[in-house]
């Protein structure tokens, strides 16, 4: 064998082929661990999912990765594994012995600080593939699968489009939602994706049903609001445009938002039923009607409180309301007019809400019995 053949197979066996193997290795063992790291909470906390043109785009913080030691130190096993072979196989010639130690000592000392040389060099390439290996077992999702995600995606956006149509922002966790699924899959906690999005699917198109509805329900009610600020407008009231202009907070209020991102369907229609009676009754005054409440379901809504609130507590909203709407307090005749009115139907309404109260409490009292004693 030649010098020259000598120095290609010393190269190709103490350089080329620990280097190959070492690689090998450690894309082996990063494929094995990167399930490991999806299990982690940390790691799924960073994990960010965006479903942009209704496609799937996962990022990560390379930076917030931990460093592969195991899989660089098994790596480095066993390229020392193959140097070692090597010099002990085929370094038998006497004349070139000392040359072969020489590089087989070479290369056993790269390939023991390759891990430190790593990290300080290479840190960034290193961590850009464990994040590539998280990534791509995240991404190798079946057509049907992607199908699935971009009918998920177009729900969301569709329900995201109604609200910003009545200048309500929310947002729907659709991306959360396909995130969950998708590292459950990719972890192999859950192999029936299919059905775990087609379910989701599913209750989101309920739930943007019911969006549609509820906020139809809200447009209604602006309209109303518009209207009955048309009216108040026109009697020139400053007492009612102030009212209105709480109602207008109310329509506005986190409170509202809260019940619609929280699909709290009955607290919301609860909420908008007491606006519109409370538009009602503006409207009411404005135009010079003295409606009077005739239930309890009317009384509470004039002094807008519930069955259940407590004698005292509304007593003090009476007080409170026959001191906002006493008719001393009116800028013109025909502002103390109404705020007469007004404060009619709160007298009323508080004459209903205690009797409804009075009733309660006798009906809570126990019946005496007669006790018959024999002799």
């Amino acid at each position: 064998m030649s010098a020259i053949d000598v120095g290609v197979l010393a190269t190709l066996v103490l350089f080329a082929l620990p280097v190959l193997v070492a690689v090998s290795v450690f894309a082996l063992l990063l494929g094995v661990e990167v399930p490991k790291l999806l299990c982690s909470e940390k790691i799924q906390s960073e994990l960010g999912l965006q479903l942009v043109s209704h496609q799937a785009r996962w990022s990560l913080n390379e930076n917030r990765l931990p460093w592969p030691t195991i899989q660089l130190g098994w790596a480095v096993v066993a390229a020392i594994s193959l140097i070692l072979f090597g010099i002990g196989s085929i370094a038998k010639d006497e004349a070139l012995r000392e040359i072969w130690f020489i590089a087989g000592a070479v290369s056993f000392t790269l390939a023991a600080s390759a891990p430190f040389l790593f990290r300080l060099v290479f840190r960034r390439t290193v961590l850009r593939l464990v994040r590539g290996g998280i990534v791509s077992r995240l991404m190798s999702v079946s057509r049907a699968e992607s199908l699935l995600i971009r009918k998920l995606s177009l729900l969301g956006s569709r329900i995201e489009n109604s609200y910003a149509e009545v200048n309500l922002k929310t947002s729907i966790q659709v991306a959360e939602v396909a995130k969950y699924i998708l590292i459950k899959r990719a972890t192999g906690e859950a192999r029936d994706t299919r059905s775990r999005l087609t379910r989701a699917i599913k209750t989101l198109r309920k739930f943007s049903e019911e969006v549609a509805d509820h906020l139809e329900g809200y447009r209604q009610v602006k309209r109303d609001f518009d209207f009955t600020k048309n009216i108040v407008i026109e009697r020139g009231s400053p007492t009612l445009l102030a009212e209105l202009d709480r109602l207008k907070l109310d329509l506005d209020s986190e409170e509202i938002r809260t019940f619609f991102d929280r699909a709290q369907w009955r607290n919301l229609q609860s909420k908008l039923d007491q606006i519109v009676f409370d538009l009602k009754m503006i409207r009411n005054i404005a135009e010079g009607g003295s409606d009077l409440p005739l239930s309890l379901g009317q009384a509470c809504q004039t002094l807008n409180v519930t069955s259940t609130t407590s004698l005292k507590t509304a007593k003090i909203v009476v007080d409170a309301l026959r001191r906002v709407w006493h008719p001393d307090s009116g800028i013109s005749e025909e502002d103390r007019e109404r705020r007469t009115i007004k404060t009619t139907q709160i007298n009323v309404a508080w004459e209903i809400f205690a009797a409804a109260f009075a009733e309660e409490e006798r009906e809570a009292v126990p019946n005496p019995r007669r006790v018959l004693e024999l002799a």
